[in-house]
């Protein structure tokens, strides 16, 4: 009889503590959105029993949150129940395959979340009105949390194909198991897919309404910039100092990443339709290093070549989804733009 050897032991404990502690990870990540998300749905009912905004305001603004948390019930709830088996009884497939039971529910919220967020932001001094518990309010206590709360829900359904890939690596020795899981991933994909054309729709919009508000581009060609990928309202640090951090307008192209800040406007006009100032600008190619800190204020601190020095540029997101969205797509691109730059040469 062949011994098992020590490294093939130590691969063994090592895929069961990963195990051990990404179950976990996910429940907790799992209820805190939840939670969340109660506190949404409970935001758009003290609009509406306040009669803070009539119900077609209220709609166009909050959408199918409560379908969205009615189908994160369902899903943490058989998380919970998968996580209680002994572990040679849980089946993932199980818990993810809420998502091909219901595929319209993200479809129609990652298609409308853009307008959801213009919505929000015309009507915030009445939204502000609003009566309640404090951390219901503060999903909308600014702009900045505005554009983070309607994002929070298309960022964690995105976070979920890193979440099914590591379960898939995980279980991948019970071949029955995976094979399961594997359809309920692609059933996920599938839905992440038809979202993300929908919202390629929305970007391509915003891209040509960005080229109309921008006031200079100070030499730049926005014919060379690629699609719009992400659009988002970030906290920023252009440099090293702290008393440079701002909120800024960050727009990620597919060869670009720009920031742009809102020209002052009078209390009548739309801030919607400010004219921008372009304020920086950083091509893909030229990052040379990125890393993440964790929360509270999770960053994204990014080393990029500027003639012949390196500069910093932190981005400043309130939730981890939010960044990891952000971190995932910002390393593709920076990858595609390296491979293309080696091929011309």
């Amino acid at each position: 009889m062949q011994t098992p050897s020590r490294q093939h032991l130590n691969d063994q404990a090592h895929q069961a503590d990963r195990y051990a502690s990404l179950i976990p990870e996910i429940l907790w990540t799992e209820g805190r959105y939840v939670q969340g998300l109660e506190r949404l749905s409970a935001l758009q009912h003290l609009v509406l029993d306040q009669a803070v905004l009539p119900a077609d305001a209220a709609s166009e603004i909050f959408g199918n949150v409560d379908a969205l948390l009615a189908l994160h019930k369902q899903l943490l709830a058989q998380m919970r129940a998968t996580s209680a088996l002994p572990r040679r009884d849980q089946d993932w497939s199980t818990a993810f395959s809420a998502f091909a039971k219901a595929p319209d529910i993200y479809v129609a919220y990652i298609a409308n979340h853009k307008a959801q967020i213009s919505a929000a932001v015309r009507q915030h001094a009445r939204i502000l009105t609003t009566s309640g518990p404090p951390e219901v309010l503060q999903l909308v206590s600014d702009r900045y949390m505005i554009h983070h709360t309607f994002q929070w829900p298309y960022a964690r359904f995105a976070r979920y194909s890193r979440i099914l890939k590591e379960l898939l690596h995980e279980i991948r020795a019970d071949e029955a198991k995976h094979a399961s899981l594997q359809a309920a991933a692609a059933a996920y994909h599938d839905i992440l897919r038809r979202a993300e054309a929908l919202t390629q729709k929305s970007l391509d919009l915003d891209a040509g309404h960005l080229l109309d508000r921008v006031e200079d581009w100070k030499g730049l060609d926005p014919s060379t910039f690629g699609k719009l990928v992400l659009f988002q309202t970030l906290q920023c640090r252009p440099g090293a100092k702290l008393e440079l951090e701002a909120p800024f307008q960050v727009y990620l192209f597919e060869r670009i990443l720009i920031c742009c800040k809102k020209r002052r406007h009078g209390a009548a006009e739309n801030p919607e339709a400010a004219p921008l100032r372009l304020y920086g600008r950083i091509f893909l190619v030229n990052i040379v290093d990125m890393g993440v800190s964790p929360g509270p204020a999770h960053r994204l601190n990014l080393l990029w070549r500027m003639a012949h020095r390196v500069e910093p540029t932190t981005l400043i997101f309130s939730s981890a989804g939010v960044m990891s969205l952000w971190v995932d797509k910002i390393q593709r691109l920076r990858t595609c733009n390296m491979e293309r730059r080696n091929q011309d040469g």
